[in-house]
């Protein structure tokens, strides 16, 4: 190879260096800088506490009402306006001149007893059967304080508790309980059993015994007649649901 051809070779070597340098350094000035937050970081700061207590403000508020969840509102006994015409049925059922007040709206044993009261008397017996205590505990359990009344022969009669919880089910489920008050319980006792939860409901049932023979047979559920069954000779006159808007009145 002369030194003519050797001078080519290298003049095409310097010019493809230089066109590769040109292009290199377009490139270069064509990159853009990395994208940066606009403005300063209180700025941003400050935006995104903003936000924050939006949200705070749009999330439901709940206030607790100081209550346990347990806690039952009381809430007063209703009134039957039914009860008046009931004690009229009852008497033109048993042909009994009953004395109907016109504020008797509760139904009550007190009133019905006063009612038949002119014709029947004073009742010369009455006695309880049993009674239920109804209980929530602090936890949502369910208990019952079940008394009975026992006859023990030769005129004596005693009372015999039986405590219960609830299953998932709603059955009972027995609780022992001390042998002195599992029968004739104190008073403190049942106070005892009483006070462990919130009571719910009260009911008791029982009998009344008029001097000819008449025989009321009740239930009250906190304190109002919810069945009586009356008998008299060979008539009885029956109601249930009398705590109720509607209850279920016969003559039999």
């Amino acid at each position: 190879m002369d030194l003519k051809q050797k001078i080519l070779i290298l003049c095409g070597i310097l010019g493809l260096v230089l066109v590769g340098w040109k292009m290199s350094s377009k490139n270069s000035s064509e990159i853009k800088s990395p994208m940066r937050f606009q403005g300063k970081d209180s700025d941003l700061n400050r935006s995104s506490v903003e936000n924050a207590e939006s949200s705070e403000s749009k999330k439901p508020v709940f206030v607790r009402s100081g209550k346990k969840p347990t806690e039952v509102e009381p809430q007063d006994s209703p009134k039957n306006p039914h009860f008046v015409e009931i004690l009229k049925d009852l008497g033109q059922c048993l042909e009994i001149k009953s004395t109907v007040d016109g504020n008797f709206s509760k139904p009550n044993l007190v009133d019905l007893i006063q009612s038949v009261k002119n014709e029947l008397g004073a009742p010369r017996v009455q006695v309880q059967d049993w009674s239920n205590t109804h209980i929530v505990l602090p936890s949502g359990q369910q208990r019952r304080i079940h008394i009975e009344t026992e006859d023990l022969g030769q005129g004596r009669i005693g009372k015999r508790l039986k405590f219960y919880g609830v299953d998932s089910e709603d059955l009972p489920v027995e609780i022992p309980v001390r042998q002195e008050m599992a029968f004739d319980p104190k008073d403190s006792d049942v106070l005892s059993l009483e006070s462990q939860g919130q009571i719910t409901l009260r009911e008791k049932s029982g009998k009344v015994y008029f001097t000819n023979g008449e025989e009321l047979i009740y239930i009250e559920k906190n304190d109002l007649l919810s069945d009586l069954e009356m008998k008299r000779k060979d008539r009885v006159f029956k109601c249930t649901d009398l705590d109720r808007e509607k209850p279920s009145c016969g003559c039999l």
